[in-house]
């Protein structure tokens, strides 16, 4: 991204990619100290490193495979369970939660795998929270323990030996940052420390890249890393390269498939996991929304319940699963934080878990908001939902459960009280993965209620 433009404003990804890069070089690199007194505590050597995997080995059992790991878990879908008190996108998510509680919860409810996120400064994460989950799983679980993967920007092969040495099973490469030769030698490197690489993609190139560095373990990421917008569609349209290849990626009947696709990043409802069963995918990573949940075991139990629910075969059913999706939005109870002027009060309302932010219109309330004002409270919404326009769902495109067909149905027009209850369950539907902005209008022409509408963004009027 921006290679040779002069006007290139690094994105987010290359941001966090270079300070991590110069992180590494200090680790690594012993710098000259003699007699100036500043602490050299923090340096560690390759060979430092090669000594505490000899001792860690001694101590716990060697890394588990995780391409193995995941095709045993066939026909079931494979449960990536993250652990990440913050991201770059969405601020603080629970920065207080305790790490060995909410982990040895994943591998209770059947994760095989726990991501453990080891960068500090936007994600709060760290080496030895990583260390301290896998003693913890391996002392409860011993053999059939999950595999904990190490989720950082690994560049250099002394991050690899890093993750031998604090206990991970595998460890995340991202294509997008990585040069294809790069990529080849870090994907070498781990299978010589026992490791089997999650290689993430996000772009039909960057999926070629990895199935030629001969990768086996792949993840589609849905979030775009330098833009930080979703899109759940991405893992369908990187499949399409894998058949074009003519790799397979299925896990049934007893085949060993060339490739184990996960789907990374924007799950948040049973449907999203059905749609990826569907295709094939083997592993769905759950990260914000478990970090989030109220009740994290109620969560996989509603994201999976062929994995986490009921031992009846009737879970495998899609109809069921579907009809568990529409119980769960039945009791979901949907917040809206109104009379919103200001981007900080935007902000500190959607980390505390608002659905709908209310901007009001109204010219004799005290809380009225400008046009201008409302276009930030939306820039602000839109950028913590990871969207760069209006809710497809809300829109002409928004498929045979959005709005538009919604409004075409005669039965739902006819009927005031179906119309309320479906729309209500559209709103519970969307409000789960992204915010929406109300705006609140009171004695004002239809002509001047559109206009508002177009000029600020807004997605619904009340």
């Amino acid at each position: 991204l921006g290679y040779n433009s002069p006007n290139h404003k690094p994105s987010r990804l290359q941001v966090i990619s270079q300070l991590k890069i110069e992180e590494v070089i200090r680790y690594k690199k012993p710098i000259d100290t003699q007699g100036c007194g500043i602490d050299r505590s923090f340096y560690v050597s390759s060979d430092d490193l090669r000594e505490e995997i000899v001792d860690f080995d001694e101590k716990y059992s060697p890394p588990l495979n995780l391409f193995d790991q995941l095709v045993q878990k066939a026909p079931q879908m494979a449960i990536a369970a993250e652990f990440k008190r913050a991201s770059p996108s969405k601020g603080d998510i629970n920065p207080t939660l305790k790490i060995l509680d909410q982990c040895l919860l994943y591998a209770e409810m059947g994760a095989t795998v726990i991501s453990v996120l080891t960068e500090f400064k936007h994600f709060k994460g760290t080496l030895d929270d990583m260390k301290s989950v896998r003693i913890a799983t391996e002392s409860k679980y011993r053999t059939s323990r999950p595999a904990i993967l190490r989720k950082d920007f690994v560049f250099d092969r002394y991050q690899i030996l890093e993750a031998r040495a604090y206990g991970a099973d595998t460890v995340l490469l991202i294509v997008a940052v990585l040069g294809v030769n790069q990529l080849q030698d870090l994907i070498s490197f781990s299978r010589q420390q026992g490791m089997e690489p999650l290689v993430e993609v996000h772009t039909d190139r960057e999926m070629e890249i990895a199935i030629s560095a001969g990768a086996r373990v792949v993840g589609v990421n849905n979030r775009d890393l330098h833009s930080f917008q979703l899109d759940l569609g991405t893992t369908e349209r990187l499949l399409k390269v894998a058949e074009r290849r003519g790799r397979s990626w299925h896990c049934k009947d007893g085949n060993t498939p060339d490739l184990v696709v996960a789907a990374l990043s924007g799950i948040t409802t049973a449907e999203d996991v059905q749609v990826f069963r569907e295709l094939g995918v083997q592993c769905c990573l759950i990260g914000e929304t478990l970090m989030k949940a109220a009740d994290p075991r109620a969560t996989l139990r509603q994201l999976f319940p062929l994995e986490c629910g009921s031992s009846s075969t009737d879970d495998a059913n899609p109809t069921a699963i579907a009809a568990a999706a529409e119980v769960n939005q039945k009791k979901a109870v949907l917040v809206k934080t109104c009379g919103m002027r200001s981007v900080s009060d935007v902000s500190a309302a959607l980390q505390a878990g608002t659905h709908l932010i209310g901007v009001i219109f109204a010219s004799k309330s005290p809380r009225a908001a400008s046009v201008e004002q409302a276009q930030q409270v939306v820039q602000e919404v839109r950028r913590y939902g990871e969207r760069a326009g209006p809710v497809p769902e809300l829109g002409q495109g928004g498929g045979e459960r959005g709005l538009a067909a919604l409004q075409r149905d005669s039965s739902a027009v006819k009927e005031p009280r179906l119309w309320f209850q479906r729309t209500s369950e559209l709103l519970q539907r969307v409000t789960t993965r992204q915010p929406l902005v109300v705006g609140v209008f009171q004695n004002q022409s239809i002509e001047e209620v559109n206009e508002i509408i177009r000029l600020t963004g807004v997605d619904l009027a009340q």
